[in-house]
């Protein structure tokens, strides 16, 4: 009779140390490939003055800032006359971490702790192996964070998004009464204060937190789920908390926002409502056709007669026809990616609409996650919209500033997965997985160089082109194999 229980604890320890490894084993592949991906890539970029690296004015103030007092690190720094940051559990870790290592290789460490919390999160999210897989590629080959090759700073993203992914673990059990209990609280709690303190992009997650738990709770009051609304109501209203605490810390030093001509210069300096209701439409189309096609290959997201031809080439095929208004042309295919952003935009709030519906009339869990991913992909770049609308957004070629939606757009494919592989029959399931892989690296490769050239048509600089160094190398061996075989 004593038998039987040891057996089956030795069966059940068993099953946990496999699926252990199995789960090392996947994250370890997956690391080798981001490793390798990077190092056969990074190297070609175009050289930055800031790529990887914080700018000097960050590096000083931090410098001189810990030299006085631990503490003032964890209030605002200004790092020149135009900006204040307060980025305690963010910059001043990156300014730490590149005092012993290269700034390839923190940007190589700080990616790759982001994939590990990013397969277990949502692994404990969605208990779906191949969800982790997906999601953890999609940011391998995602181009969400290239402009750190060009603006170091934007590393730090892959800190900031750790803090927020442990934080919505933990928020995504409260808000649907898997586990409230007193430490998932704590650690939600304690995950918010770090987003807090890693960047102001925090307040697009804020925002998220508050709109997603109201709805939430609604929801568990709809269906009459009294027990499981009070981790709704407990993540609304310390999020709201949180953010008027940080509000009325940050307001105090906001005086750049509306200083004339900064790069973050507020819509409420115009003189005109007009002018503030048409920019902040443009920026919410802009960034939210950013996000929901960060993932998809150039072919489908701009003008590829722009990208692989330029706008010389346009221009001269037009033969000289109303020469002095020849140059509306290049401009034509510079903007042509709005026809596609008003499509996209219209599908996907249809669709979210549907989900809203469905969730409203019935209690399961599956339509109110959906509902609460497209809520994060909505509210994932609110500051940016009263943002003034700066040439560069002409383009969608700055992904890192929606990067909270284009993470509710990896948890959303990840989720959409995850549901796929419980309703589809195998061979289907595995198609759409395979498929979902090859177009991500498909993008991985050829979106770098759409980016370089859509950022040059702004005045920016770009990234390298994965897809033209594999050729140009490909192209060599086959020269190489050719005079080998000649001799």
């Amino acid at each position: 009779m004593s038998r039987a229980p040891s057996s089956s604890i030795i069966s059940l320890a068993t099953q946990l140390s496999t699926r252990g490894l199995a789960h090392a084993a996947t994250i370890a592949g997956l690391l080798s490939l981001n490793f390798a991906f990077r190092f056969a890539f990074a190297r070609s970029f175009p050289g930055s003055v800031y790529a990887l690296i914080l700018y000097p004015g960050a590096v000083e103030t931090i410098r001189r800032a810990l030299a006085h007092s631990t503490f003032q690190v964890l209030l605002p720094l200004q790092y020149d006359s135009e900006r204040w940051h307060w980025g305690s559990s963010q910059t001043v870790l990156i300014y730490l971490l590149q005092q012993i290592l290269s700034p390839f290789a923190v940007s190589i460490l700080l990616s790759s702790v982001f994939l590990i919390v990013a397969y277990l999160t949502v692994w404990c999210l969605f208990q779906c192996r191949t969800a982790s897989i997906t999601v953890a590629w999609l940011w391998i080959f995602g181009t969400q964070l290239t402009y750190m090759y060009t603006t170091g700073i934007v590393v730090g993203g892959y800190i900031f998004l750790s803090y927020i992914l442990l934080n919505f673990v933990s928020a995504y059990r409260l808000m649907f009464g898997i586990s409230d209990t007193p430490w998932t609280r704590v650690f939600y709690l304690v995950m918010l204060a770090l987003a807090a303190l890693s960047s102001e992009v925090w307040l697009n997650y804020g925002l998220f937190l508050v709109f997603g738990s109201a709805y939430l709770f609604l929801w568990h009051l709809r269906h009459e789920s009294l027990a499981a609304a009070r981790g709704s109501r407990f993540v609304l209203c310390s999020s709201i908390t949180v953010l008027i605490c940080y509000l009325g810390i940050r307001l105090q030093v906001a005086h750049p926002f509306v200083n004339p001509g900064v790069e973050d210069e507020l819509v409420f300096t115009y003189p005109s409502v007009v002018f503030m209701v048409e920019d902040v439409i443009g920026n919410f189309f802009t960034f939210l056709y950013t996000s929901l096609t960060n993932f998809l290959p150039p072919a489908v997201v701009a003008s590829n007669s722009l990208v692989y031809y330029g706008p010389d080439s346009l221009v001269r095929e037009q033969h000289g026809y109303h020469s002095a208004y020849s140059w509306l042309v290049p401009m034509n295919h510079l903007f042509f990616w709005r026809y596609y952003a008003g499509v996209v935009a219209t599908v996907f709030c249809c669709v979210t609409l549907r989900w809203l519906r469905r969730s409203w009339q019935n209690s399961a869990r599956v339509s109110a996650s959906l509902v609460l991913f497209s809520i994060m992909i909505l509210t994932g770049f609110s500051t940016h919209l009263l943002v003034k609308f700066r040439p560069y957004n002409s383009v969608p070629a700055l992904p890192y500033k929606a990067i909270v939606s284009i993470l509710g757009v990896s948890l959303l494919i990840g989720y959409l997965l995850a549901l796929a592989k419980v309703r589809w029959r195998t061979g289907r399931y595995r198609l759409l997985v395979g498929v979902v892989l090859s177009v991500t690296v498909i993008a991985g490769f050829a979106r770098p160089h759409m980016l370089t050239v859509l950022l040059a048509q702004v005045g920016l600089q770009g990234f390298s082109d994965p897809l033209g160094d594999t050729l140009h190398f490909l192209q060599k061996i086959t020269r190489a194999l050719k005079k080998s075989l000649v001799r």
